[in-house]
């Protein structure tokens, strides 16, 4: 890629970020952070009927490490958006998390069209809108976590147009892969030396004019921390904007201890002065008295 028309990521005042789901077993939370990863986007809930396995083990490891972890939720337009946000507000009840995710991606009504790649009943606009719609609108009740939409611009323009109306009101996260899908082995410093993203961003849906989040790359990247191939995020913006998006209270760093001054040298003591020969006479005359001697 042409470094005229692109940038390393890593040289621009984007924050490295993660998702993960149930697929990633074994994530090695301290390699990412100790990489430069600082937010995770940690799968939760599907429908009314799936609550992700490796969701507590997901958000401990996180939280451990020291990065900021949202959630997201998979918005199935077959399913009532209310019945999927209480869903997933009872699912994710009592846990620490500073973000929410809808994530909008599906259009086909038959799951075994999807399962052999060839769908041809497809879910109206207006439907999928709509339930996008509702299920953003009683998740929003939690108001200490900012809520986003996880999708494509091509898919909102096409398969959920109705939505164009009201969408660049939210956080957007989108997803746009401007590398190929060959899978790359590769180390955290090699990926941010090696692969460059297009200053423009990701492309948006029609009528919005900002993203926040960006997926640039899905099952590409194997990267240290975990076996399987990691889909990699940039948020755009500082890490100071990122907490301050997240709602996350950042703790200053101790003020030192006090130190007391070190005190001034002790002045030299003045010589003693010398004495005068009246005086050493005197001192000789006394000494000879006390022995008997006549002067």
């Amino acid at each position: 890629m042409d470094e005229v028309e692109s940038k390393a990521f890593f040289n621009t005042p984007y924050v490295l970020g993660v998702d993960v789901s149930r697929w990633q077993e074994k994530v090695d939370w301290k390699t990412l952070k100790d990489n430069g990863v600082e937010y995770v986007f940690i799968k939760a809930t599907q429908g009314n009927y799936l609550r992700d396995v490796r969701l507590e083990a997901h958000l401990d490891g996180a939280h451990k490490a020291g990065l900021i972890a949202g959630v997201y939720h998979w918005v199935d337009p077959l399913i009532g958006g209310e019945s999927q946000a209480q869903y997933f507000l009872n699912a994710t009840r009592n846990l620490k998390y500073s973000f929410i995710a809808a994530d909008l991606e599906q259009y086909w009504a038959d799951w075994s069209q999807w399962g052999r790649s060839k769908i041809t009943s497809v879910i109206p606009p207006n439907r999928i809108a709509d339930c996008l719609k509702l299920f953003l609108d009683t998740v929003d009740t939690r108001k200490d976590a900012p809520v986003i939409i996880y999708s494509r611009a091509n898919f909102i323009n096409y398969y959920a147009a109705p939505a164009l109306s009201w969408i660049g009101d939210y956080d957007l996260w989108l997803a746009n892969y401007p590398f190929s899908t060959a899978r790359v082995k590769i180390s955290w410093a090699d990926l941010k030396s090696q692969y460059h993203l297009p200053p423009q961003g990701p492309p948006l849906p029609r009528g919005c004019t900002k993203w926040t989040f960006w997926q640039f790359s899905g099952d590409k990247f194997v990267l240290p921390g975990v076996t399987t191939a990691l889909d990699v995020n940039v948020y755009n913006g500082s890490l100071a904007d990122l907490q301050k998006f997240a709602k996350v209270k950042v703790t200053p760093p101790a003020a030192p201890e006090p130190v007391d001054p070190p005190k001034p040298p002790e002045p030299p003591k003045p010589p003693e002065p010398k004495p005068t020969i009246e005086e050493r006479l005197e001192k000789l005359e006394a000494e000879a008295r006390k022995k008997g001697w006549t002067i």
